[in-house]
């Protein structure tokens, strides 16, 4: 640390002799190799951008093993080539009422086989899924659907929405009518398509510091997501995932595809199951569950209770606000419960998905309470800049800037 203090003053020395009227907050500091080293070596040029779909991926698996159980719910259960045809017909209703690259499709559906079956659908006839969860106030609702001009919401049934509250372009679709539809259509002969540019989903963020705002995501970024978790390999390929997470809480995209890319078993659970934490540890041993994606404060909440839950992956998401100074202390104390001595702390803003990632091992007792964020995953850059947007040196607190390189060109996405 003296030594780099040192460099870092000969460079300011350097810097105001040849600049003496150069405002001192815009002085330099770091030489050009702890410049190159922020920039190559903590953030890694990237790597060819993944020309696949979360589709393609959901086809390979498909075409992987087709008698494999892909989703289950309230005892029953679709394989993968059922679900494949299931959805394909969907796809070809959707299509046929319009739905292509880049249009929005609400989905507001309870928690069930046919809410999944309805996001894959809806991107295999190449649109992008908007996630409205039934419960919220109508107004909302209708502000979601607004904002992202979806044309279509499919529903369970015409008394979720009053059509009335929705903008007159926007159709009303029972998940029944599509099914029924579908049976007077002509099977598709070809694969639908979508490309890795095309729109995937906007989720809309809570909307706690104002107006919920729509984050729209393209399939390339949430494909090289998906391919960096595969590469991990912390989990059994196979692996039963519990969809624990609210379909409009980003998280849940990866509880769907990530399993389903990887060939395994998406086990859906009721949202009262899910809300208690007794019955949430129950359901990791009576499903025999190996992967779970879980926000860090909800971990405390599970804390308390005992189990003899099966060996489960926690892949957890940090919350870095109040609760920064006891994340790493709940995932420990949920760990020790469920018996696993692994977990994945990702950092993930809405507008960029996962774009850090830290994995703890070991016995959790000895984790620190507030993990590191980790190193940027691939394709993916964090930066520590000062206001100018300038690098600033090791230890020396700044704002975080995330970017992403899955675009053409890099594209700055958050600031936190």
């Amino acid at each position: 640390m003296i030594e780099r203090f040192g460099k870092h003053f000969l460079t300011l020395l350097r810097t105001v002799a040849d600049d003496p009227d150069m405002p001192l907050d815009r002085v330099p500091i770091l030489d050009v190799e702890e410049v190159r080293r922020q920039l190559e070596v903590l953030n890694p040029l990237p790597t060819p951008r993944t020309r696949q779909t979360v589709v393609d991926m959901f086809r390979t698996a498909v075409q992987r093993n087709p008698r494999a159980s892909a989703v289950s719910f309230a005892g029953a259960t679709l394989s993968y080539q059922a679900l494949d045809r299931q959805t394909d017909v969907l796809a070809a209703s959707l299509r046929d009422r319009g739905v292509m690259r880049d249009v929005c499709v609400g989905i507001c559906l309870e928690r069930s086989i046919d809410m999944v079956a309805a996001v894959l659908a809806t991107l295999k006839a190449g649109g992008a899924y908007v996630p409205m969860d039934p419960s919220y106030p109508a107004e909302r609702l209708a502000a979601m659907v607004e904002d992202s001009r979806a044309s279509f919401v499919i529903i369970a049934s015409h008394e979720t929405l009053n059509a009335s509250d929705l903008p007159r372009s926007t159709s009303i679709l029972t998940y029944e009518e599509l099914i029924d539809a579908a049976g007077s259509i002509d099977p598709p002969k070809t694969p639908f398509m979508c490309d890795a540019d095309a729109l995937a989903y906007v989720i809309f963020t809570s909307g706690s510091t104002g107006r919920p705002k729509g984050v729209a995501m393209p399939h390339c970024a949430l494909a090289n997501l998906i391919e960096w978790q595969l590469d991990r390999k912390t989990f059994r390929p196979e692996a039963r995932v519990l969809q624990y997470s609210s379909l409009s809480f980003d998280v849940s995209f990866q509880e769907l595809f990530s399993t389903w890319a990887s060939g395994g078993h998406l086990c859906l659970i009721s949202d009262s199951d899910r809300r208690d934490p007794r019955r949430l540890l129950d359901a990791l041993d009576s499903q025999r569950i190996e992967r779970l994606f879980l926000r860090m404060s909800r971990c405390g909440s599970c804390r308390r209770c005992s189990s003899d839950a099966a060996r489960t992956e926690v892949v957890a998401r940090g919350d870095y606000g109040g609760r920064a100074t006891s994340s790493g202390r709940y995932v420990a104390r949920l760990l020790q419960v469920v018996g696993p001595r692994f977990a994945r702390q990702s950092v993930r803003p809405v507008e960029t998905h996962v774009v850090t990632a830290h994995l703890l091992e070991g016995e959790p007792t000895f984790w620190p309470d507030l993990p590191p964020i980790g190193t940027p995953i691939r394709n993916n850059q964090a930066f520590i800049l000062d206001a100018h947007r300038a690098p600033l040196p090791e230890g020396v607190p700044g704002e975080l800037y995330l970017a992403a390189s899955t675009s053409p060109a890099a594209t700055l996405v958050a600031r936190i």
